[in-house]
C-alpha cells in the first residue's frame, strides 16, 4: 500500500466519527427502551382468586338485583326446558325406530295365497328344465279380498302404535306417583325420636 493513498470508503460505512455517534445513540436507545415501555403501560392490580362470596355494594340498586334474579330464573327455566325437549326428541326417535322395525317385519311377512319368490340359486338350468304351469293363487274361503290385506296391516300397525303410547302413558303415571309417594313420606333421619 502506498503511504499517500487515501483510505477507501465503502458506501455502507460511515466515517469514524459519525459511526461512533450513531452507535452511541442506538445503545442508549436500547438501554432506555425497556424502561420507557414499562413507564408507558399503566400498572394494573393483580387479580387474586377469592373463595368468599362478595356482598353486594350498598349503592347497587334493588331494581337491578331483581332484574338479575329474573334473568337467572329465566336461564334456569330455559336449561330445564332444553333437557325436557331433548328427552322428548330421544323418545320420538326411539319410537320412530320401533315403527320402522315393525314396518320391516310386516313387509317381510309372506302374503296369504302367494308363493314366495324363488331364489336365483334354486332356479334349475334351462337345459334340463321341463316347463311347469305357473301356480295360481289359491282361492281363500274368506270373504276378504286381496286388496284388503294392506288395509288390515295398516290397522294392525296403528293398533300396535296406540298400544305403545298407552303403555308409555301408564309408565309415566306410575313413575310420577312413585315420586309423589317418596316426597310425601317422612324422612326417618329428620323426624325426632
Amino acid at each position: 500500500m502506498k503511504p499517500n493513498a487515501t483510505p477507501r470508503q465503502t458506501p455502507g460505512r460511515l466515517s469514524g466519527c459519525a459511526a461512533g455517534r450513531s452507535r452511541a445513540w442506538l445503545i442508549a436507545l436500547g438501554l432506555l427502551l425497556p424502561q420507557l415501555a414499562t413507564a408507558a403501560t399503566p400498572t394494573e392490580p393483580v387479580l387474586r382468586v377469592s373463595l368468599a362470596i362478595a356482598v353486594p355494594a350498598t349503592d347497587f340498586p334493588a331494581e337491578e338485583r331483581a332484574l338479575l334474579r329474573v334473568e337467572y330464573k329465566a336461564g334456569q327455566t330455559q336449561a330445564t326446558e332444553a333437557g325436557i325437549v331433548g328427552d322428548i326428541l330421544a323418545r320420538v326417535q326411539r319410537m320412530d325406530g320401533m315403527i320402522k322395525d315393525i314396518h320391516g317385519l310386516v313387509e317381510a311377512w309372506p302374503q296369504a295365497g302367494l308363493a314366495p319368490a324363488p331364489s336365483p340359486a334354486a332356479i334349475p338350468s334351462p337345459v334340463h328344465a321341463t316347463p311347469r304351469p305357473t301356480p295360481t293363487p289359491m282361492e281363500s274361503n274368506n270373504s276378504a279380498s286381496s286388496s284388503d290385506t294392506p288395509l288390515t296391516m295398516r290397522a294392525l300397525m296403528a293398533s300396535v302404535i296406540v298400544f305403545l303410547f298407552w303403555l308409555l302413558g301408564k309408565r309415566h303415571v306410575y313413575i310420577k306417583t312413585q315420586h309423589l309417594k317418596a316426597a310425601a313420606a317422612p324422612n326417618p333421619a329428620t323426624t325426632p325420636t
